[in-house]
């Protein structure tokens, strides 16, 4: 399975259906205090974009970078402000 934002321990494998879903710090680049920052993040709810996980998790534009470039980014949009055109 892919690692998931929402899913994914902070720095253990865990098993989903039979399948392995990998930890957040399984991510090249990606250490275990910004694991356990978005772990503990998330105990909050979902984060509204990337900005609100950044500012949320209080973790840098290097770990965003590396989950952007992993796909767990996928669908979320940048920022906290809404367009109206």
């Amino acid at each position: 399975l892919p690692v998931d934002i929402y899913k994914s321990e902070a720095l253990r494998f865990t098993m989903e259906e039979g399948k392995i879903r990998p930890s957040l710090n399984s991510l090249s680049g990606l250490g275990n205090n910004a694991a356990l920052s978005i772990a503990e993040a998330r105990k909050k709810g979902s984060f509204k974009s990337v900005e609100d996980l950044r500012l949320s998790a209080k973790v840098g534009k290097n770990v965003i970078e590396i989950l952007r470039d992993y796909g767990c980014l996928d669908g979320m949009p940048g920022d906290n402000q809404m367009t109206i055109f």
